[in-house]
């Protein structure tokens, strides 16, 4: 599914909605943006997951058989990936909730130890690794020892210092590559990054990104397919995707200038 926050603070979200993720009070999928906030300030959708910060600084989390509940106040941003929740403080610290059983108890007492970086972007890297982007470009890696109790969060990095946005599994630099982790397949199962594709403005992941020129690449997860194979709603979202995408981004910049 997706979600957008419109110039006016609206939230609208469309797709799939097996787990109740649009926050539409129905698991029915939608096609169409359904308006289904207002006053907000930032959002993120993740694996049947939505999450929203409201410009009171109220965070609220809804998806997976949840209805919209309220997480937490003084959130600044927040960033919703492979099951789990971020939400930074007004204060600066990071806080998370790792699935949505966790999502049901009130702010966690322990934050990540990624104090004194100003954190832009989150999002899944590999198997137990969350990637987190600097507002300078800086990437560092997360990863996460669910064998210790309380859970260990490892900070490394920055193992980048040129990029410009992340996606699901990868990221895109400041010079347009989108470059996306993946296993060696040597005995010690170590990770190195693969370059899928140059000259991209921004992407949701590996098979689905835009190029600076204005074109939508999708790929089918088993094998590469054109927009015109696949079906007509796919291909609508996709494209709908794309452009709010666009629009968000040239908003961004006009808004730095």
């Amino acid at each position: 599914h997706a979600a957008y926050v419109d110039g006016g603070g609206v939230l609208w979200t469309w797709g799939r909605n097996y787990y109740g993720e649009l926050g539409s009070g129905s698991q029915e999928n939608s096609a169409v943006p359904l308006k289904i906030m207002e006053d907000v300030a930032a959002v993120s959708a993740s694996d049947g997951v939505t999450a929203a910060v409201k410009r009171d600084g109220s965070l609220w989390v809804w998806g997976g058989g949840l209805e919209p509940r309220k997480l937490m106040d003084r959130a600044e941003r927040c960033f919703a990936c492979a099951g789990m929740l971020f939400a930074r403080d007004l204060d600066g610290p990071i806080y998370y909730w790792n699935g949505l059983s966790d999502m049901l108890k009130v702010k966690r007492d322990a934050s990540l130890p990624v104090s004194g970086l100003e954190i832009k972007e989150m999002s899944y890297a590999y198997s137990f690794c969350t990637q987190c982007l600097t507002e300078d470009g800086a990437l560092y890696l997360l990863t996460w020892n669910w064998h210790q109790d309380p859970v260990e969060a490892v900070l490394t990095g920055p193992v980048r210092q040129d990029v410009a946005s992340l996606c699901d599994s990868g990221f895109v630099t400041k010079s347009g590559e989108l470059i996306c982790w993946g296993w060696t397949g040597n005995e010690d199962d170590s990770v190195s990054t693969v370059k899928i594709a140059e000259n991209v403005q921004c992407a949701e992941n590996e098979f689905l990104y835009v190029t600076r020129d204005g074109r939508v690449h999708a790929e089918s997860a088993i094998s590469p397919v054109t927009l015109r194979t696949v079906s007509p709603v796919f291909r609508n979202l996709f494209l709908l995707w794309a452009a709010v995408k666009a629009v968000s981004l040239k908003a961004r910049k006009k808004q730095a200038a």
